[in-house]
């Protein structure tokens, strides 16, 4: 993440996503002017995605502590990555970096990125529901978060 927030373009872009999400979830909006995060470093400016915080002022409405929880963002078959579709709203800004992460960092290049979003943004799928059990075989579990029709879909 480090690496690709120093772009301050796409820092840009993807800060203003997040407070659109937070806007349109919560009817949330940080009451200081933003301009801060140009001066950010792209360590800072991560800190303040994930902890939702900038010294004592609140820039999103909660922290996203489950982004430690890397397999349901994700999941990796062969040479395609596909970026799940979160189904609780408390992942949607982890998403929404994810998706810029895997989309625009060279290590990421070589691989066929399917961003289910696009696929199907009414439907949710997450990668811990997902287990690439071998070369021929993927496994994927029906659950709360993982539908039949998400995986008819996939």
């Amino acid at each position: 993440l480090e690496d690709i927030f120093e772009d301050i373009k796409l820092r840009k872009i993807v800060f203003n996503k997040c407070l659109e999400l937070d806007y349109n979830l919560y009817g949330f909006s940080p009451q200081i002017n933003l301009d801060f995060i140009n001066s950010l470093t792209s360590f800072q400016f991560v800190e303040v995605l994930i902890n939702g915080v900038w010294k004592a002022d609140k820039i999103f409405n909660m922290p996203i502590p489950n982004l430690m929880f890397t397999r349901d963002i994700g999941v990796i078959f062969g040479n395609s990555l596909l970026i799940s579709n979160a189904c609780h709203s408390a992942r949607k800004r982890e998403q929404i970096i994810v998706s810029h992460l895997f989309k625009t960092h060279p290590k990421f290049n070589n691989l066929n990125i399917i961003d289910f979003k696009s696929i199907s943004d009414d439907l949710s799928i997450e990668g811990g529901d997902i287990m690439v059990f071998n070369e021929n075989i993927v496994l994927i579990g029906i659950s709360e978060r993982t539908t039949k029709k998400s995986i008819e879909k996939i």
